[in-house]
């Protein structure tokens, strides 16, 4: 008996992928309520769905790290190909997604990192 796939392609995986953060996110966002309860402090209001940031459904860290190692291994870029290096770079820092100290002087060498 075969087994069917929730996602048979890249794109409907990168739907799911961005579900799974969404949720994970919601969930963190509660456990933060939950555990201001538990500590008698002041609960705070939890957040909106706008207010949790999610990333597009296209967010993948491993493949915005690899996008970044390839333009950073590229002697020139093209204005459009540094656009996109920096907008990966602020998506990996905007969810929390720790660089690497040799990475971070790389694109800061390069004039990569996002202001």
């Amino acid at each position: 008996m075969s087994e069917k796939k929730l996602a048979d392609n890249d794109k409907s995986r990168a739907e799911l992928r961005g579900q799974i953060v969404s949720l994970d996110k919601g969930i963190r966002e509660r456990w933060r309520v939950i555990d201001a309860a538990i500590a008698g402090e002041e609960i705070p209001e939890p957040k909106t769905k706008k207010e949790i940031s999610t990333p597009d459904t296209g967010f993948n860290p491993n493949t915005y790290r690899a996008t970044i190692s390839k333009y950073l291994k590229k002697e020139t870029l093209t204005p459009e190909e540094k656009e996109i290096c920096r907008q990966r770079v602020k998506a990996l820092l905007d969810n929390k997604y720790p660089l690497k100290p040799t990475t971070v002087s790389a694109l800061q060498e390069k004039g990569l990192m996002p202001s």
